[in-house]
């Protein structure tokens, strides 16, 4: 295959774009490689080609000559995100113009780019492919009709080098800046300023936080979720907390403790602009003792030193990121040095050693400073784990072999469309699969403890077998099943009970379900659901089925549900109206069930045979109330299917009709709850009392239907 790719201007994406170059070529994969800052041509025969300048029509005559079967592979910062064809009615994107699959590895958020470019991603349709770093992009993007959308991970090409180079203490590699005022003065006419700045202090005490979910509240504040207005703001919002990072980080050092000595490699990013600090006014820097700053790393050879031979490499993630991995910490891993990073949601899938290099508070990265630097046989310890961790997984042949496998696949949802929650190496045929190792037979990697990777109200149906029991937040899952599916979309699950031992062997089962659990979230059994409701679940199932598996004890539990969009007491309506086989004409019959049963039955006698006489029964409906008319709750004291049984049999032997066979339908109303009342209230034709004063005042509902 044929893969384009441009380089990117600065260090590290110049670095990044190079060594998937090198990767697909290893894989003999031929590979263009455009370099608009390079002043060579490299030899055709190492697949590459280099370009020392571009100009639209070049681009253009490039990208138009591309077969169906080569891909693009466009980074960010790369030139061609800005080339745009103003010569077309719609102001196409020069990428527009390839004829075959363009990959975007979005390693920044995808904010900023959304939404410059959204309109040239809807129009080439399936042959654009998103991998994203943070995971809620990913998320967003398929919520929003972006079904090609995966997450993705930093990988590293870096190698352990012998050359030391002496550092004493703390080193950060990379962009920062003293006074978040500064940055707080510019944005302040913004109408969320103040938003952002609750923001950024939060997650100084809490360095873990997430903003994502700052910016879904500012934008469901103005638009309803979901509608191009709220991504619009929710990208706003996330775009300008992505802009704080190099303040976040500065305000950050400034108040490590004084006694550690911290080297800055770069600081002051202006010169990124081709601006020359000192000509341009002096260097920002962070007012802190004991702090070195040193010029800007350029060279691979030069980085790699510094992580190997640094004591402690210091990681403060882009304020941009609430759960992905940046690139410093494989890069760290991959030389055999150690860091220290502000605790992500991924990087318990990075290292095993995820809990030993992450901090989540000041104190905490004050404590773990002062320990790493006094403790060298720990810190070795971690260091050779995560260097392993990194080398068996995030290299760049293994990022080859997932954006292949991810990127060459399809997609096309099944009609119906179904998911399979968990599907392991065992997908059913007909299902999307989605999980969360690369390894499976997913068609979805994600991680169901965040967000599922479907948009609301979309699927058909669920199967998640020997699924939930691995995820920890129940209300959670339950709430996520429920928004992903469209009204009436049928839910399969199969899990352990707690009634036997399978739900509490497995060391990987961290929630536990038996037959009750499922009494929360169904409208079968309103009081439980309402309470459900109060613990943050936000749905309603109705129950189709519950079983049990096992010889001995139950040991799984298979269920059944159907999703209900609308109000539950919709559904219960609903199923009622079903379940009596309601026609155009319902007739609600009174018996006293409490009378005298000669006089009883003699009146359900009479009215039966006048029904037979009707020509038009088979519109006819007779609802038998079970109950007595002025108490509803009371029961009846004889069982009103025997006593109809008798009468029925009676008629046929002494009349010879046969009414257990007529055309009319008979149904017993037993339970006069909210659902019976509304259909008695809407449904009911007219009522009939027997043995009773037909001017007798009975109980709601029966009151709001009329006499005959």
């Amino acid at each position: 295959m044929k893969f384009v790719i441009e380089s990117c201007p600065t260090f590290i994406y110049k670095r990044i774009t190079n060594a998937y170059k090198d990767a697909l070529i290893r894989r003999g994969h031929e590979v263009v490689y455009l370099n608009p800052s390079s002043e060579s041509q490299a030899s055709v025969e190492t697949s590459e080609v280099e370009r020392q300048s571009f100009s639209d029509e070049y681009y253009k005559g490039l990208l138009a000559s591309s077969t169906k079967d080569d891909v693009l592979l466009v980074f960010p910062n790369s030139t061609i995100l800005n080339q745009v064809d103003d010569s077309s009615d719609d102001r196409r994107c020069h990428y527009e113009y390839f004829s075959g699959r363009i990959w975007f590895l979005h390693l920044d958020r995808i904010a900023g780019l959304f939404l410059k470019q959204e309109q040239s991603w809807r129009r080439m349709g399936d042959r654009v492919t998103h991998f994203c770093l943070e995971y809620e992009d990913a998320i967003d993007l398929r919520e929003m009709g972006f079904e090609r959308a995966f997450p993705i991970f930093h990988y590293s090409e870096l190698e352990a080098t012998d050359d030391r180079h002496s550092i004493d203490g703390v080193s950060f590699v990379g962009h920062v800046l003293p006074n978040f005022q500064q940055f707080y003065t510019e944005m302040r006419h913004l109408p969320f300023a103040h938003q952002i700045a609750a923001d950024f202090w939060s997650r100084i005490a809490c360095l873990d936080r997430a903003i994502d979910s700052s910016a879904v509240r500012y934008a469901k504040g103005l638009h309803p979720y979901g509608s191009p207005g709220f991504w619009k703001s929710k990208f706003s919002y996330r775009y300008v907390t992505g802009r704080m990072s190099i303040y976040f980080r500065g305000d950050l050092m400034e108040r490590l403790p004084s006694g550690i000595p911290l080297d800055i490699f770069g600081g002051d990013p202006r010169y990124l602009l081709g601006d020359s600090i000192g000509r341009d006014g002096p260097a920002q820097q962070i007012d802190r003792k004991n702090t070195k700053y040193h010029s800007p790393i350029h060279s691979r050879a030069e980085l790699e030193r510094i992580y190997r031979n640094s004591p402690i490499n210091l990681n403060v993630t882009s304020t941009q990121f609430d759960t992905a991995v940046v690139n410093r910490v494989p890069d760290v891993g991959a030389v055999g040095g150690f860091i220290l990073t502000d605790r992500r949601g991924d990087l318990s899938k990075v290292t095993d050693v995820h809990q030993e290099i992450s901090y989540s508070t000041l104190d905490e990265l004050a404590d773990k400073l002062d320990f790493y630097l006094t403790h060298d046989r720990e810190r070795a310890e971690v260091a050779r784990q995560l260097h392993e961790d990194i080398r068996a997984k995030y290299t760049y042949d293994r990022a080859i072999d997932y954006l292949m496998e991810r990127g060459m696949s399809e997609t096309s949802a099944a009609s119906p469309y179904r998911v399979d929650l968990g599907c392991g190496k065992w997908k059913p045929e007909g299902y999307i699969g989605v999980d969360i190792s690369p390894s499976s037979k997913a068609d979805i990697i994600a991680d169901l403890t965040r967000r599922f990777p479907f948009p609301a109200s979309t699927v058909d149906v669920v199967r998640a077998h020997d699924t939930i029991e691995h995820l920890p937040d129940r209300i959670h899952t339950m709430n996520e099943i429920w928004r992903v599916c469209k009204d009436g979309a049928l839910v399969d699950l199969k899990v352990p009970s707690t009634d036997g031992r399978g739900a509490f062997q497995d060391p990987t089962h961290v929630s536990f379900w038996n037959r009750n659990s499922f009494m929360y979230y169904c409208v079968e059994f309103p009081a439980y659901l309402e309470l459900c409701h109060s613990y943050g679940f936000r749905g309603s199932f109705q129950l189709l089925k519950l079983e049990g598996q096992g010889e001995e004890r139950e040991e799984f539990i298979h269920v059944v549900l159907r999703a209900v969009k609308g109000k539950p007491q919709d559904v219960l309506v609903r199923e009622l109206r079903q379940s009596l086989d309601l026609r155009d004409e319902n007739i609600v019959l009174l018996p006293d069930w409490q009378a005298d049963p000669a006089v009883l039955y003699s009146e359900l006698r009479g009215f039966f045979l006048s029904l037979a006489e009707r020509e038009d029964g088979d519109r006819v409906t007779v609802l038998v109330c079970a109950c007595d008319p002025q108490t509803p709750q009371q029961a009846a004291s004889i069982d009103p299917e025997e006593a109809l049984g008798e009468v029925f049999l009676n008629i046929l032997i002494e009349e010879g009709i046969d009414l257990i066979n007529s055309s009319c339908a008979i149904s017993f109303v037993t339970q006069i709850d909210d659902a019976a009342s509304e259909v008695l209230k809407s449904d009911a034709s007219y009522r009939v009392l027997l043995a009773y004063d037909p001017d007798l005042e009975v109980s709601a509902p029966f009151d709001d239907i009329p006499v005959r």
